[in-house]
């Protein structure tokens, strides 16, 4: 339903790590599960 990435983005000698949300809000809605919108907004991806 909501999965955490990581991401890593290597520039010369430095690396910008970065955690992203993925969430599959079809597969929330059938389990009775409520995601508030602020959290969508900040997903990088939302599945529908």
């Amino acid at each position: 339903m909501i999965e955490i990435v990581h991401s890593a983005n290597t520039v010369g000698l430095f690396s910008k790590d970065k955690v992203n949300l993925r969430i599959n809000l079809g597969t929330a809605n059938a389990s009775g599960l409520f995601i508030d919108a602020r959290l969508l907004q900040i997903a990088a991806e939302v599945i529908k």
